[in-house]
């Protein structure tokens, strides 16, 4: 709060109002549109069209009809249809693979973590051996980036073989 004084009175005046956002938040705004504009056109919109087809009957080539919900009570509801049994067969061996790719993960996540924290010889390159799977895609992007930007590489990218001074 400020004091104002003038003519010999005190008064208090009330802060400037601002946003709780702060000054710039419309600039926030307007950096994150891209990346949004981009991220619903490339995976909204697809979905949403699957959606919408999937709420029809549509015959490859032929107008399309729309039946709502139709699709879905045939796959959940309708035994004698072909692809009710296709589909819960789907269901049961993804549950499995799931199920199956998550205890061996954990399992070898564990063992590895009390291996690597008991007192094991040569705990430390263990360790540094378990890292170099991460370690490797970076190292590797790295030099990529220094030679692409080294100018004899630009140079032999632009030029024709004619090119004086190409390495």
């Amino acid at each position: 709060m400020a004091l104002l004084r003038t003519a010999g009175r005190t008064a208090v005046s009330a802060p400037p109002r601002t946003s709780r956002l702060g000054r710039d938040f419309w600039l926030g705004y307007a950096l994150t549109l891209p990346a949004f504009v981009v991220v619903v056109g490339l995976v909204a919109y697809p979905l949403g069209y699957a959606f919408w087809l999937s709420l029809q009957d549509i015959k490859v080539g032929g107008q399309g009809q729309f039946i709502g919900l139709g699709n879905y009570a045939r796959l959940l509801l309708e035994s004698e249809s072909r692809i009710y049994g296709l589909f819960w067969n789907s269901v049961k061996v993804t549950a499995l693979y799931t199920a199956g790719a998550l205890a061996g993960k954990f399992l070898i996540g564990m063992v590895s973590a009390v291996i690597l924290h008991s007192q094991i010889r040569a705990r430390r390159f263990w360790r540094t051996l378990l890292f170099v799977p991460w370690a490797i895609p970076a190292v590797v992007s790295a030099f990529t980036c220094i030679k692409a930007s080294q100018p004899s590489s630009v140079r032999s990218l632009r030029c024709a073989p004619s090119c004086p001074g190409k390495p």
